[in-house]
């Protein structure tokens, strides 16, 4: 009897493990189809469920119609115009190189490392360039590059390794090349 008992176990373990491997196939598939990362992924395998989920787009810029009455100061100004009466004094700058941030394309598990033990990707100072492997990201045992979309200068890891990362998160700034 208990023969049979370990059987049934060992046959319910191996059609489970068959479940989730083909689970993660289906997720890696779709988060490959997908125009955009999506902030958050959720599988279910009873009755089989699949939900990605975008954040919502921000609301669109007010710009007023043509025709549309201006707005006035107390003091007759317009806000939106151009003062004349005060003159900024000429001060020359070096054009500034814009900064960004290389950010986590889903829900996970930060990396700095191929593997434990292993050197980081990237660490700060390092250049890296567009579409250069930067860290991994892991989600339901998958494990996601974090590609860089500019090129620039690492200048600070903003996420210890192995912390739990958010969509949209800022992993690393870039001081992007110009």
């Amino acid at each position: 009897m208990a023969g049979r008992a370990d059987h049934a176990a060992s046959e319910a373990a191996e059609r489970t493990e068959r479940t989730l491997l083909m689970i993660r196939r289906i997720a890696a598939e779709v988060l490959l189809d997908v125009p955009k990362p999506p902030r958050g992924l959720r599988l279910r395998a009873g009755d089989v469920c699949l939900e990605l989920e975008w954040p919502e787009p921000g609301p669109p810029a007010q710009v007023a119609p043509p025709g549309a009455p201006q707005q006035v100061t107390p003091n007759g100004h317009r806000p939106d115009a151009a003062r004349h009466d005060f003159v900024a004094p000429e001060v020359k700058q070096e054009p500034e190189r814009p900064a960004v941030t290389v950010c986590s394309p889903m829900v996970g598990v930060f990396y700095r490392a191929p593997q434990p033990g292993a050197a980081p990707f990237v660490t700060e100072g390092d250049h890296i360039t567009s579409g250069q492997q930067v860290a991994i990201i892991e989600a339901m045992k998958l494990m996601i590059p974090v590609e860089a979309a500019h090129s620039g200068r690492i200048t600070s890891v903003l996420v210890p390794d192995g912390h739990s990362v958010e969509y949209g998160q800022p992993l690393f700034a870039v001081d992007q090349d110009s």
